[in-house]
């Protein structure tokens, strides 16, 4: 594709308000306006002294881009993440151990998925559990446990393992919690992890091991999810988060899907 002549560039630019300039706050466009510059042609022309000295670095990378500085490169893979957390609201008050348990183990498998994606395993999890801070005629509580895993894992099974057990340190009887929740944390590429001394996990076991969670998150992404789940998922889930003003989710559900008359 030919780049546009710059007279025709210019007259485009110059019908750009500076506020809807990518990077351009509302306090930073009426400092612009202020000193005359009102459009992306004008911020463009701008003394590069003044926009180094009055604007932010977001900002000031917006203005090189305009001078046709490339500044913000694309990305086209995604970073892999370095931390990873679930947790959702419960629909309703939960105080039996089961329960958080079932939630625990739902929101667990989920997390487990990313690291799978991209090709990664977690070190670290942490579990927390809290009460509604909101609702102050109630007793309150919060808290929180993490532990290392024996070795870097994408397994379910492992960290569910680890989970419920860390679950089981900080639950008290007696509160309505609102909220549990996993965050996996000292994420890294599964090629670089180390294997222990004496040979109790070997390479032929990790390989086993995804190979399995290769096949159950396929059949739960044609099938839908949690067509393939761990016993301690099962349940009512009477504790699932509400959904009743939910939107439509038009562009993932059939059932759901817009019509136009």
């Amino acid at each position: 594709m030919l780049p546009w002549p710059e007279e025709e560039l210019d007259a485009w630019l110059a019908g750009i308000h500076v506020e809807d300039i990518w990077g351009i706050s509302p306090q930073l466009s009426k400092k612009l306006r202020a000193r005359g510059i009102y459009s992306a042609r004008t911020l463009k022309q701008a003394n590069h002294a003044w926009i180094r000295h009055y604007l932010n670095v977001t900002a000031q990378r917006a203005v090189l881009e305009l001078q046709g500085v490339s500044c913000l490169p694309i990305q086209i893979y995604a970073k892999p993440k370095k931390g990873i957390m679930v947790s959702l609201a419960f629909g309703r008050p939960v105080e039996e151990l089961g329960e958080l348990e079932e939630a625990l183990s739902t929101y667990t498998a989920s997390a487990a998925e990313t690291p799978r994606k991209q090709h990664s395993l977690t070190a670290q999890i942490h579990v927390f559990l809290q009460t509604n801070p909101f609702a102050k005629q109630i007793p309150q509580y919060a808290m929180n446990a993490s532990a290392p895993l024996p070795f870097a894992s994408a397994f379910t099974p492992d960290l569910l393992d680890l989970a419920l057990a860390l679950l089981h340190t900080i639950y008290r009887p007696g509160y309505q919690y609102k909220r549990t929740g996993i965050y996996l944390t000292q994420i890294r590429p599964h090629y670089v992890v180390q294997r222990d001394l004496f040979g109790i996990f070997s390479p032929e076991a990790f390989a086993r091991q995804m190979q399995l969670m290769t096949t159950v998150d396929e059949i739960n992404r044609y099938c839908g999810r949690n067509t393939l789940h761990f016993g301690t998922q099962a349940g009512r889930k009477a504790w699932f988060m509400k959904q009743t003003r939910r939107s439509q989710r038009a562009t993932t559900r059939w059932e759901e899907i817009l019509t136009v008359s």
